[in-house]
């Protein structure tokens, strides 16, 4: 059995995103500082080493939506488990298939495990999803590269 793991963008204040995502999707309003890491030589080896472990991802019904669901392949190219309130029926893009879970993080993660056999599960995200996986304790692993920027005000990625 894989490791659960969860990764995310955070800034040394300790936000996720920044203000105003209801305007800017995703990142919030000036959130590309926190993933400039993404685009160098170490970030895609980080993303490339997490993804070819992982045999399946959970992430947010709001990511989902955000990112469009990764385009025509789905981008993954495993299962994906998208943790919502809302059902909806799997969808097949490519080599992609995203299952649509309604009832809580535990069935999400179940789900994942059962899907990724040996290998590992990747929690994507959001905050929320993260927080919730962390509260249920079935992480091995979990990690959050910081960045030498503050946000002062959006989503905090733990609670105080």
């Amino acid at each position: 059995m894989g490791a659960v793991q969860a990764d995310i963008s955070i800034s040394l204040d300790g936000f996720v995103t920044r203000p105003n995502t209801d305007q800017h999707p995703g990142l919030g309003e000036g959130g590309r500082p926190l993933h400039v890491w993404v685009n160098d030589e170490t970030g895609h080896k980080l993303l490339d080493d997490t993804f070819a472990a992982a045999g399946a991802v959970i992430t947010s019904r709001t990511v989902f939506d955000v990112t469009g669901g990764w385009g025509d392949d789905g981008f993954y190219k495993m299962p994906v488990f998208v943790l919502t309130h809302r059902p909806h029926d799997e969808i097949v893009r490519g080599p992609t298939t995203f299952t649509f879970v309604t009832d809580g993080i535990e069935s999400a993660v179940a789900q994942a495990k059962a899907a990724a056999g040996d290998r590992n599960v990747h929690i994507m995200g959001g905050a929320s999803v993260i927080q919730q996986e962390l509260t249920q304790a079935s992480s091995t692993n979990s990690t959050s590269p910081s960045h030498p920027c503050c946000s002062a005000t959006a989503r905090r990625y733990s609670r105080r």
